[in-house]
């Protein structure tokens, strides 16, 4: 059986690392696919080399020329697309501060960036969306979880015991 996960849409806490942490709640399939559309979308445009720039500010190290290449577009959908899932499903954060070391009380696009490009702050709020929106549940205390909802039902033909053809098969070698 399958069981929904926190039925009240209630936000969860996500550890980012030093001692920051994010408010955010499961995305449904449906919060993975609009936000991934925005952001191609968006990311189309960026293609423009006067739109470039504004990606140079937000993203360290980016390259207005790096558009060219396919797989840049498509990391740079990829960083987007969560972004626009972190802006859609957090409730806030805390822990988290700018340059100067003040605290930023809300997430904001440009701050979610450079946040998403530290690969352990990506592996944590990544990792969390990509939890399943279901637990599965034994049906009863006897019969395992299936997959198929047949729980209890034999799959497979009954051992009748070792024989001889039990050993593994020998087959003959071929030269060439």
């Amino acid at each position: 059986m399958l069981v929904l996960k926190n039925p009240d849409g209630a936000s969860v806490p996500v550890a980012l690392g030093g001692g920051a942490t994010i408010l955010l709640r499961r995305a449904t399939q449906m919060d993975v696919a609009a936000c991934f559309a925005k952001a191609r979308h968006e990311v189309l445009a960026f293609v423009k080399p006067e739109s470039g720039d504004l990606l140079a500010q937000i993203l360290p190290g980016f390259s207005v020329g790096a558009m060219d290449d396919p797989a840049t577009v498509d990391a740079v959908v990829e960083m987007f697309s969560m972004m626009h899932l972190v802006m859609q499903c957090h409730d806030g954060w805390s822990g988290i501060g700018d340059e100067n070391g003040n605290p930023i009380e809300a997430p904001v696009r440009e701050y979610v960036l450079l946040l998403l490009n530290d690969p352990v702050a990506f592996a944590a709020i990544d990792g969390f969306f990509k939890l399943r929106l279901f637990d599965e549940v034994q049906e009863k205390k006897t019969s395992p979880v299936s997959p198929d909802g047949g729980a209890g039902i034999q799959t497979t033909a009954p051992n009748a015991g070792a024989s001889a053809s039990d050993a593994p098969p020998v087959f003959p070698s071929t030269a060439i």
